[in-house]
């Protein structure tokens, strides 16, 4: 005959082991996230060069790596951000819309720039743009960085939260802004967007 404290015993063992199970296997929900991902490899995919007007002279443009001896972060294909600061003005940007469903959602964007060198001294404004307008002026994209923060490739960030009724197209651009009388090139890689509901 078995004692009661042992069928005890092997019944919460069984629950214990049953529990574990449950929790170890809880994560089976696919997560419900969009990644947008370019890195310029066959074209600008669906984005497009902007700019505010301000500035002297810019370009925004696809580079071969081979072609100028800087490694992209991915792939073979980086933009070159020209931007002639000369008037000490000027914004330029890439841009693209993306749909986001209904509700609470969170848009991240990230995207990678390559200084030549770490300073922060005449540094130039890292620049991103998220939202329902088309943006046009330099007060339309936040400060999310500096160049200089680092020599070589740095990823910058953000993050915006919409609580919409309806369906919605959103617009999202990343650039620079130049704030030092002088023209500068910098590269640019991998740009991604995570939309999660």
């Amino acid at each position: 005959m078995t004692h009661p404290r042992a069928l005890l015993r092997a019944l919460l063992l069984t629950i214990g082991l049953t529990l574990s199970l449950v929790a170890t296997s809880a994560p089976v929900v696919a997560s419900s996230s969009v990644t947008y991902r370019e890195s310029f490899e066959t074209g600008f995919g669906e984005w497009k060069p902007d700019t505010d007007g301000n500035a002297r002279d810019w370009s925004i443009e696809r580079e071969l790596a081979i072609q100028t001896m800087v490694p992209p972060v991915d792939g073979f294909w980086q933009l070159s951000y020209y931007l002639d600061g000369t008037f000490d003005d000027g914004t330029i940007w890439i841009e693209r819309t993306i749909d986001i469903p209904a509700g609470d959602v969170r848009v991240d964007v990230s995207f990678w720039l390559r200084s030549m060198t770490a300073g922060t001294i005449n540094t130039w404004p890292v620049v991103g743009y998220a939202g329902p307008d088309d943006p046009k002026a330099e007060q339309d994209l936040a400060i999310i960085g500096q160049t200089e923060e680092m020599a070589g490739w740095t990823k910058y960030k953000f993050q915006r939260n919409f609580a919409n009724k309806d369906q919605e197209k959103i617009f999202v651009a990343v650039g620079i802004s130049a704030t030092w009388e002088t023209p500068r090139t910098y590269p640019v890689d991998l740009v991604e967007i995570t939309v999660t509901p």
